[in-house]
Order: structure tokens, then sequence, then C-alpha cells
């Protein structure tokens, strides 16, 4: 299974509850790419990155979190649900603006022991100028790839508010004993 969603959208809390009600492993795609020092090996070692993320899904059941565009189709070929987090523009930049808060003034370390500062939010990268700057173009991009045939063999949930998030999380508990690939 994949959870899908622009920067903020809950994608690891989704990916977290689901992986400990099922007991499947959770892949986070954020913890493959980011190592110390915010080095960006999506950006600056794309081969290795995509060769790690291969064989964490090449297990036989999985949840991952995270949406990178370029390893987005390998993924998708491997998974047989997505559950896509299309919340509003207002509620995602909401909670990406409290989660980055948090961290910037907790000084706990994210992603491999980095630290969240005030000035990484002016940063092009940062959740919070993805979402401002991006939202509408990123929704467009999960739905292209979602409607193309690659796509045609995943069962879809879109949630497109909190109590869509629940449900779709109670249908994932509903079908504990399944087992089916991937969830």
């Amino acid at each position: 299974m994949v959870v899908i969603g622009i920067s903020g959208s809950g994608k690891t809390t989704f990916a977290t509850r689901v992986s400990k009600a099922l007991g499947i492993p959770q892949i986070e795609l954020d913890l493959l790419n980011w190592r110390p020092g915010w080095y960006n090996r999506y950006v600056l070692e794309f081969e290795a990155f995509r060769n790690d993320v291969a064989q964490a899904i090449s297990q036989e059941s999985w949840v991952l979190a995270g949406g990178y565009t370029r390893i987005r189709p390998m993924i998708l070929e491997r998974a047989n649900m997505v559950i896509w987090l299309d919340l509003p523009k207002s509620v995602v930049l909401r909670q990406v603006f409290w989660r980055s808060l948090k961290r910037a003034t907790d000084g706990k370390p994210i992603l491999n022991g980095n630290h969240e500062t005030f000035l990484r939010w002016f940063g092009k990268g940062h959740p919070i100028q993805i979402v401002w700057n991006n939202f509408k173009r990123k929704q467009e991009s999960f739905k292209a790839q979602l409607a193309s045939p690659e796509a045609a063999h995943l069962k879809l949930i879109q949630c497109r508010s909190r109590r869509e998030v629940e449900a779709a999380f109670d249908l994932m508990q509903e079908h504990k004993n399944d087992k089916p690939r991937q969830i």
C-alpha cells in the first residue's frame, strides 16, 4: 500500500498507524532519502536512492509513505492500493505550519539527525513552501498519474477530509486478517 499526498498531508502518520495496526513493515521515503546535514540523496545520488527503495519494496507486504515523483511509477507497479490524502490546501497548510513550529521549537532531531529551523522555512524545498507554491500542481500530478493505464490495477481511496482519512483507516483495520499483498 502506498500513502501519497503533498508535504504535510499526514502520509507518515497514516502509514505508521496502518503499519502498527496490521503488523506490516513501514517504508518512509524521507528516511531513505535524507542524510545528516540535509543531504538529499534523491537529488545528489538518485540511483543509490532508487536502489534502496527497490530493495525495500521487494518485501511481500509493506505500507509506504511518500511521493517522490521519479520513483513513484516503480512503487505503484508493486503496490495494490493507494491512499491519497487529498486534503484541502488550508488544512494541509495548517498541519505543516504547526508541525514545523513544533519541530523548530523543540529542537528534537528528525530524519536521520537533521533539525528543523525557522530559517529553513524560507527555503524552496521546505514543506511550507511546497504546499504554498505547488499545491495545485502537485494535486494535478497525482491525479494524472493515478488516471494513467499504469495505475489501472490499483485500488484507490481518495481522502478529501479528516473524516475520510479516518474511514480509510477503519477500512484497513476491517481487512486486517485478509493479508493481501502490500496491505
